[in-house]
């Protein structure tokens, strides 16, 4: 069994997305036993290096996330997901930990994944046009690019928190920058040091950053 594994211990492995034979997109695993996916890295890294369970069955491993499949049915569950998870009286959309939302049972829908964050993008633009607070935690999120022209879907978003995601680099987060931000929240990405004083130079009308009260640009406040 793979909790055998010494390579493994003490790492747990939490199988998702389980389904017997291979990716149907995907002939060279057409005649694979079982396909399921993980979410750690350390736990895909030493899949990886073991490379099999006995001699009998063999593990091939991929960085590629499952492929999905968006017809109107599916889009009408993704509608109910989000207006689940959305507060009407807070105008506040949670998709913390997306991926995991036990509605959408063994359908695949990550945020990372861009055709599945564009469609859900489009849900919410619809949806939520009154969108003020946006939490995107926990998404491993890297490239940011299907949130542009954010400010003509959502002109009232004045609060986006993106922790404990994968972006390394403070120019991807300029596709928000005509946003009216006072709020936004970039803890535990792998974000360069001193990052902050670039991130207030882009949205001079922070109020707060990180959880910690910031003063905006008195320059900014006058224009108002």
């Amino acid at each position: 069994m793979l909790r055998s594994c010494p390579v493994l211990n003490p790492l747990k492995i939490n199988p998702r997305y389980k389904h017997t034979g291979g990716e149907q997109d995907t002939a060279e695993d057409s005649g694979a036993l079982f396909t399921f996916f993980v979410d750690s890295y350390d736990v895909a890294s030493a899949l990886f290096r073991r490379g099999w369970l006995d001699n009998r069955v063999w593990l091939k491993v991929s960085d590629q996330m499952p492929k999905i499949w968006i017809n109107a049915f599916f889009r009408l569950r993704l509608t109910r997901v989000l207006l689940d998870r959305y507060n009407q009286d807070e105008h506040r959309l949670d998709l913390t930990l997306f991926y995991k939302d036990e509605a959408l049972d063994r359908d695949f829908c990550a945020l990372a994944e861009s055709h599945c964050l564009s469609t859900v993008l489009g849900i919410v633009g619809r949806e939520m046009p009154e969108l003020e607070v946006l939490i995107l935690d926990r998404n491993h999120l890297t490239n940011l690019w299907a949130f542009s022209l954010m400010e003509h879907r959502f002109p009232r978003l004045q609060s986006i928190s993106l922790r404990q995601n994968n972006i390394g680099n403070v120019n991807s987060l300029r596709v928000f920058q005509f946003l009216p931000l006072t709020e936004l929240n970039l803890q535990n990405n792998p974000l360069p040091a001193g990052y902050e004083r670039e991130v207030r130079d882009i949205w001079p009308s922070l109020q707060v950053l990180n959880e910690i009260q910031v003063t905006p640009d008195p320059k900014i406040i006058q224009l108002f």
